[in-house]
């Protein structure tokens, strides 16, 4: 709850005034926010970063930086350090680039509520997100569902590989669990109650997902969200888990604290009785014993015209060879005078 109240209140004109300048000047060099150059950084970079939370005049402003703070640092006995602390490591120790960024984020997160990353993914312009959102966020591997007694995101290890995902950079997957909470709070603020259920189907899961750093970098993501964000999480279900689950559990349980581990439910079946009475029939697909029909909508996280429009298709190159392959991209006529712009990024 405390994340879905401290960002209801909207700038005032006066307020949004002074955002708007601020953020034109911080995109002014025609950088971008999240670019940075590696350099080596501890507490002293830290403190420093936790030192500008406090003089840079901007973040006063509408109360977005503390509101960024209490969001980032939710749970930490210094939610500003805490802060200071993932934007330092988030940036790699590029401290002007550190200082860039948390501004972008204080001052967009501030004029566009708490949907930043969603409302860039539904204008289509997160190109650079697209890699590791289209992986992690597609239907059947992931799908969501609002329509039931609580909210249900459901993870199914379907069309995914460790080196797959492995091969995302690591901002790039915190973006997406990010990008994962905003579409939660979205849903709340619609719904005037916190609390989702997460269901893991583990049907497909099998010994090659017994990667280590998989396993510790995903459970590290879910951690990241039930730590930070408690309230958002109300159950864990995990179902039709097979016996070599144990293995993974057993990686796992380090990073569960008591609190986590009451909130997961864990079973070698569906559990049909169990998650029919916690979300009801209309909130769970058929596979799972409900009665939701699906749609493209409701099986996917994304929406908009980014998604709607794309068309998939996997090409598979054998190890040692090299093939060429042709991709079209067709537009509608610009109109006459109009600024050409490119329309798709490949990555």
């Amino acid at each position: 709850r405390r994340w879905c109240s401290h960002m209801a209140r909207a700038p005032t004109p006066e307020e949004r005034a002074q955002l708007e300048a601020a953020l034109a000047e911080v995109l002014a060099p025609e950088k971008s926010v999240t670019t940075s150059v590696p350099m080596e950084f501890g507490d002293a970079q830290v403190d420093q970063m936790a030192a500008f939370f406090v003089s840079e005049p901007i973040f006063a402003v509408a109360d977005c930086g503390p509101r960024l703070c209490r969001s980032f640092g939710h749970g930490a006995a210094d939610e500003t350090r805490a802060t200071a602390e993932r934007m330092v490591h988030a940036m790699r120790g590029d401290m002007e680039a550190c200082e860039r960024y948390t501004k972008f984020l204080a001052i967009t997160r501030a004029l566009k509520g708490t949907d930043l990353l969603a409302a860039s993914f539904k204008s289509g312009s997160c190109a650079e997100f697209w890699p590791a959102a289209g992986a992690m966020f597609r239907a059947p591997t992931h799908r969501y569902f609002t329509q039931g007694k609580r909210p249900v995101t459901l993870f199914a290890p379907v069309g995914i590989e460790p080196a797959q995902v492995l091969r995302i950079p690591k901002q790039q997957r915190y973006a997406c669990l990010f990008y994962q909470v905003e579409l939660y709070l979205e849903t709340e603020r619609a719904r005037g109650e916190a609390g989702h259920v997460l269901i893991f189907d583990l049907a497909e899961f099998g010994w090659r997902h017994l990667h280590r750093r998989f396993l510790t970098q995903t459970v590290q993501l879910v951690g990241m969200l039930l730590k930070n964000a408690p309230e958002m999480v109300y159950k864990v279900a995990v179902v039709n888990a097979p016996g070599i689950f144990s293995i993974a559990w057993n990686a796992i349980l380090p990073f569960a604290n008591e609190h986590v581990q009451s909130k997961i439910s864990i079973s070698r079946g569906p559990n049909t009785e169990f998650l029919l009475d916690l979300v009801g029939p209309e909130g769970l697909p058929k596979d799972l014993g409900g009665t939701h029909e699906e749609t493209d909508a409701s099986a996917s996280a994304f929406s908009g015209r980014a998604v709607e429009d794309m068309a998939w298709t996997t090409v598979t190159i054998p190890a040692g060879k090299t093939e060429r392959h042709v991709v079209e991209v067709e537009a509608p006529p610009a109109e006459e005078g109009a600024e050409a712009v490119e329309l798709y990024s490949l990555a």
